[in-house]
């Protein structure tokens, strides 16, 4: 098992970008697996995998990554994106979660997940704040494990015909 200090202050690189890490214990875990971690890319809005650099951390300042600027009328424009008001990393995932909720019980395909909730997708629109109960991940004739969570947001997808919900899990 790695720790903080193995991978702490190392660079990492994607391409054209370069940075410090401060790992949390999830990306140590994918690290020590795979020898990469999956960042969040905010010029593309994708995660993408870095890698560890060539070289030596000390060579290069911490607390600026370099980084190569592309020229200025190749720059893309960037998406208005809310404030990021989470605590835990969100993972992309695509795998299925049973809700249950005032006695129906639906399968939905989640989006992503993380330490204090996930993301999915239903056919019904849930209210805000309402409780619910899901086994996640779900696979139909395997027995699920079902934890409380409460809808913390709903967004209509009218081009879908589908909501797209935010549940967090409630600590018991």
């Amino acid at each position: 098992m790695l720790s903080g200090s193995d991978i702490e202050g190392k660079q990492f690189s994607e391409e054209t970008k370069t940075l410090v890490l401060s790992p949390n214990d999830i990306e140590l875990d994918v690290y020590a697996i795979n020898h990469s971690i999956l960042r969040h890319c905010k010029q593309c809005g994708t995660s993408t995998p870095w890698k560890e650099a060539g070289g030596d951390a000390d060579t290069k300042s911490p607390s600026i990554p370099a980084q190569k600027e592309p020229e200025p009328e190749a720059m893309p424009v960037p998406a208005v994106r809310p404030e990021n008001r989470r605590k835990d990393v969100r993972a992309k995932v695509n795998f299925s979660a049973c809700i249950r909720h005032s006695g129906f019980q639906e399968i939905v395909v989640c989006e992503n997940v993380s330490r204090g909730g996930f993301c999915f997708k239903s056919r019904k629109r849930y209210a805000e704040k309402s409780m619910i109960q899901v086994a996640i991940p779900y696979s139909p004739g395997a027995p699920g494990i079902f934890v409380q969570a409460q809808i913390a947001h709903v967004q209509e997808l009218p081009a879908e015909k589908l909501f797209r919900c935010g549940a967090a899990y409630v600590k018991s």
